[in-house]
């Protein structure tokens, strides 16, 4: 069980980097602005690619030390009947669509 904690935390604090290295850049550009005028933009775009290969180094590690457990398994009826929603939801998206490119 402990693993699983790990794992679980691992992949949670590495998504949380990944998604703020990505949001700093558009939700702070302050940082980036004082950022960039300390270090040259070629460093500031190696910084932040190697702190994205690292974020995504860990997800892909957190992920496999998580041991898999079922926790539901709905009875097999109700997996035909999301099956059926499934198709008649892309159906009905195709539709809109093609109705949608007819008016233009």
């Amino acid at each position: 069980m402990t693993l699983l904690v790990v794992g679980v935390l691992l992949f949670a604090v590495c998504c949380l980097l990944f998604a703020s290295v990505h949001f700093i850049p558009s939700l702070a550009p302050s940082i980036k602005a004082n950022v960039l005028t300390k270090i040259a933009e070629d460093a500031y775009k190696g910084i932040f690619s190697l702190l994205l290969l690292s974020a995504f180094v860990f997800i892909i590690m957190g992920w496999r030390s998580a041991v898999p457990e079922p926790i539901y398994l709905p009875f097999s009826t109700v997996h035909n009947i999301a099956l059926i929603l499934l198709a008649c939801a892309f159906l009905v998206m195709g539709q809109v669509h093609v109705i949608r490119e007819s008016d233009y």
